[in-house]
């Protein structure tokens, strides 16, 4: 149960205004679930290993290529499940 932000009475889910005063309810928008964050985050973490793996071939500061290669073979990987788990979720 929500409660009216005018006149703190009880509400339930499917009222448009509140009972007691009338004032409209406001809807509750949702933010993004976890499963939309994480492939966010595995997109993020692909795309600075593929940065990683390019400048690898050019700096000498940055880790050796085969492991920046390895790294972003891994990250496509985790960001194609995370995208299929997020659209099963959808459905």
């Amino acid at each position: 149960m929500d409660r009216c932000r005018e006149c703190n009475s009880s509400i339930a889910k499917h009222e448009t205004q509140c009972f007691s005063c009338g004032s409209a309810v406001r809807k509750k928008e949702a933010g993004p679930d976890m499963a939309s964050r994480f492939v966010l985050f595995s997109k993020i973490g692909f795309i600075l290993s593929a940065i990683m793996t390019v400048a690898s071939l050019v700096f000498d500061a940055t880790p050796p290529f085969w492991k920046c290669a390895v790294c972003t073979v891994v990250m496509q990987f985790v960001k194609s499940s995370a995208e299929q788990m997020a659209e099963k979720k959808k459905s």
